[in-house]
């Protein structure tokens, strides 16, 4: 299993394309245990996305065909050392310990695919120990879902329990973490994950 997510080009990243970037399976943080800020991890940040679970194997997978390879969806939170991404970024160093470190992926409890519906909402809670709330929100369209596959499935071969994470932009719509937090994700207004932050 592996995870397969997306830069997206902005005005803070000027990419000629979107970027495709896969993460371990130790990326992914197990159960409802808390997340421990890394020691080197300040800031650390926290992005809301889309969790998308792959049901078979593909390359190169049609548009119109994208609906046949997920069968899941979920709220997931992605944790990025803000920090060591800039540096490496900076002196053109792989960024894979900034991003994809033990742990950085939270994925919620995945529900079937509703094929009525037109879109996928994502709403992460971020509750800190002054009682203060921060709200993060991703939509993703059906649309932009199979573009997404279409496109990164050019790059990897999908297999059968891959997950595909798409949020809005890891640069601008994140928000820095504190200790003692509480997190709440939903999808589409149902509650699928909840964890501390430690």
């Amino acid at each position: 299993m592996k995870f397969i997510a997306s830069l997206s080009a902005t005005a803070l990243l000027p990419l000629s394309r979107d970027v495709y970037y896969t993460l371990p399976d130790t990326a992914l943080k197990q159960g409802g245990q808390p997340f421990f800020i890394p020691d080197k991890g300040h800031p650390c940040a926290i992005v809301a996305c889309l969790a998308v679970r792959v049901c078979r194997q593909g390359r190169a997978i049609g548009e119109r065909f994208a609906h046949r390879y997920y069968d899941g969806v979920a709220c997931a939170t992605h944790f990025v050392l803000q920090g060591l991404l800039s540096s490496c970024r900076r002196e053109g160093l792989p960024w894979d310990e900034a991003v994809g470190f033990d742990g950085a992926v939270c994925l919620g409890r995945f529900v079937p695919v509703d094929e009525h519906l037109a879109a996928f909402s994502t709403e992460i809670k971020i509750q800190t120990q002054n009682d203060n709330v921060k709200t993060l929100r991703t939509s993703v369209h059906k649309d932009t879902l199979h573009r997404f596959i279409a496109d990164a499935s050019t790059h990897f071969t999908f297999h059968q329990g891959d997950v595909l994470l798409l949020a809005s932009d890891v640069f601008a719509k994140s928000v820095d973490v504190e200790q003692d937090s509480h997190v709440c994700g939903t999808l589409n207004n149902d509650t699928l994950l909840s964890f501390n932050i430690k």
